[in-house]
Order: C-alpha cells, then sequence, then structure tokens
C-alpha cells in the first residue's frame, strides 16, 4: 500500500505559511486515495515493496502430485526446481511545486482553500500518474514487440526470467515452446481460444498450473470496445437470433487504457491483452516495486521567497513471468 509522507517547513517559515500549508498537507492525504483508485496501471501490476537498491525475484516449479503407497509405505520423493533469477533495479523519482510569497501574502477565503485543493491534486495526481505512465509504457513497449522502455534517457527491461520480452513466440516452459503474442484480430471465437491456450500452458516440469485469465487489457478503440462487449455482455449467443449460452458471459473484467492508444493501426487487427489477476499477484506476473512512497517536504526558497514543496519517490516495475498474460492481434505474433 501506497503512503505519502509529509513534513512541513518549521519555525518562522510554519507560522509564515501556515494557513495555506497545514490544510494542504490533509488535502494531499484525502486525494491521494482519490488518486490511487484512478491508477489503472495499479489493477495490472502487483504492487510488491521493495527494502534494498534491487530485488531479485525467482520461481519454483509446482511440486508433484501425492502418490498412492499403501499401508505404512514410503512417501514418494517431491521436489522443487528453481527457475532463473529476474532482477529490477529501483529508480529515484523526483518533482518540484512552488507557491509563490504573493499568493500566500493575497490568499484568503475561498482562494486559499483553492490554493490548496490545486496544490494537493498537482502533487499527488502528479505521483500517480507518473507510476501509470511508467507501468504501461512497459507494458505498450513489449505489447509493440520492444524489449526495453526509454523514458527520461533511461532503459527499462521489458523482458522477463528467460529473458524474453514478456510477449514472445519463444517462451520455454519446461521442454515445450510457448508463445503468449498472437495475431488473430478480436472475436468472440478468438477470445475463447486464447483463454484455452492460456489456461493449458504447464509449468517446467509439465504440472497444471491452473492459469484462468479474468481480464482483458485494450487500447480505446471504438471497435475493439464494441467488439468486446458484445462477446462478453451477454448470456445469450451473442450475434446471433439464437438462445444458446454464451459461455464467455460473466468472468471477465474489462480494463480499457488511453496510453495503448500508440498500438492502434491505421488499418487491421488492434492488440489485446488477456490477464489472468490472480496467477499475477500469486507468482509476480507484472510487477511495480515500490522502494520509497511518495515523500513531500516544504521550505522556503531564499532566493524568491517561494513556498517550495520538493517530491521524492524510488520505484520501478518489471516482469517476472509470463504465463500470466496473453496478447492477441500482434503484429508478428503466431496464427491461433
Amino acid at each position: 500500500m501506497v503512503n505519502i509522507t509529509i513534513s512541513e517547513a518549521s519555525g518562522q517559515f510554519k507560522q509564515l505559511y501556515g494557513d495555506i500549508q497545514v490544510p494542504l498537507a490533509s488535502f494531499i492525504e484525502e486525494q491521494e486515495a482519490k488518486d490511487r483508485a484512478n491508477c489503472l496501471a495499479l489493477k495490472i501490476f502487483s504492487e510488491r515493496t521493495s527494502t534494498n537498491f534491487a530485488e531479485g525475484y525467482g520461481g519454483l516449479t509446482a511440486a508433484g502430485e501425492m502418490q498412492p503407497v499403501g499401508e505404512g509405505g514410503n512417501p514418494p520423493e517431491n521436489s522443487f526446481a528453481q527457475r532463473e533469477l529476474k532482477i529490477i533495479e529501483n529508480e529515484t523519482w523526483k518533482s518540484r511545486m512552488q507557491i509563490t510569497r504573493e499568493i500566500i501574502d493575497d490568499a484568503h477565503g475561498d482562494m486559499k482553500r483553492i490554493i490548496q485543493r490545486a496544490g494537493a491534486a498537482k502533487l499527488t495526481s502528479g505521483y500517480y500518474r507518473t507510476i501509470d505512465n511508467f507501468l504501461m509504457g512497459l507494458l505498450g513497449a513489449a505489447l509493440g514487440g520492444k524489449d526495453k522502455y526509454t523514458v527520461g534517457g533511461r532503459d527499462y527491461a521489458t523482458t522477463c526470467y528467460d529473458s524474453k520480452c514478456v510477449f514472445s513466440k519463444t517462451h520455454k516452459s519446461g521442454s515445450k515452446t510457448y508463445c503468449n503474442m498472437y495475431a488473430d484480430a478480436f472475436s468472440k471465437d478468438v477470445l475463447g481460444k486464447l483463454s484455452t491456450v492460456q489456461q493449458n500452458v504447464k509449468d517446467e516440469s509439465g504440472a497444471e498450473l491452473g492459469v484462468a485469465p479474468d481480464t482483458i487489457i485494450i487500447p480505446n478503440d471504438y471497435a475493439l470496445k464494441k467488439a468486446v462487449f458484445e462477446a462478453i455482455g451477454s448470456e445469450k449467443d451473442p450475434g446471433s437470433a439464437n438462445n444458446g449460452f454464451n459461455y464467455l458471459f460473466g468472468q471477465w473484467n474489462v480494463i480499457i487504457h488511453p496510453a495503448l492508444n500508440f498500438l492502434i493501426p491505421a488499418s487491421g487487427a488492434v492488440p489485446f491483452i488477456l490477464l489472468d489477476s490472480k496467477y499475477n499477484e500469486r507468482n509476480d506476473g507484472n510487477v511495480f516495486q515500490n522502494r520509497v512512497s511518495l515523500e513531500v517536504e516544504s521550505h522556503e526558497d531564499k532566493d524568491t521567497k517561494n513556498n517550495v514543496w520538493d517530491a521524492y519517490t524510488r520505484f520501478s516495475g518489471g516482469f517476472v513471468d509470463f504465463r500470466h498474460m496473453i496478447a492477441g492481434g500482434v503484429t508478428g505474433g503466431e496464427t491461433l
């Protein structure tokens, strides 16, 4: 859970800025809950608390099944195997907001309240917008076939523990090659086929993983939205006059994110993702790595006399496993 730490100006500055910043601190805390709830990326990435410069994410294969041994029989050997390690390094993020001395001098009544609420919105909305843009930038780069996402001149890997992009045609799961990127455009039949492929994936030892996709992630494209909700929005067979049961009804959440709009082609299939949110949470699929939650510190700028609010945080993100997601409508993908 992300929390925000606020350090207010003290001493003579506190007396000067108190009418503005003391309520501003409470508004920041109030706004934080709203902005977190609206951060769609945190519904796609699982939050992990970090205590180091970087964190390593390993994994184990599934345990074998129990075997009948008869009365007094010895238990069969049952073991796990460790897979490759995925390392995610934390990044430092900073920003600054200033309330001019003139605004402080002149603020009163409703204007003071407007300043406080606007300041709170700028700080917390900027924080969660940064998280959202970063995480969705990673996801969009991966969906676009790139092995890294670049922001601020720095590169962040879209690869998972097997060193392949999280969406790839050549993942290895044990001795078998597994594809989780397909070119087929969205339709009811493609949704059914794609989710079946994802459900059938096994771990390195050949054991069933129980993957059950429950979330569809799409860009804000009218035709794709229409096709998705027609496919899953009715318990009757969509697109026909009969009363056949729609087996896809009732099992899906849909996340529409404009950050993926750059992937919408001029013509042809629009990319989409199926996600098993529970597997993602249990097995470190998409990871938001939180090292230091937002810290906000207030002080006076000695030159301008403005009230400065400095924001500091450390976090990163990445992909560990790949079996929690499968994509369709991807250029260069396999065909179902």
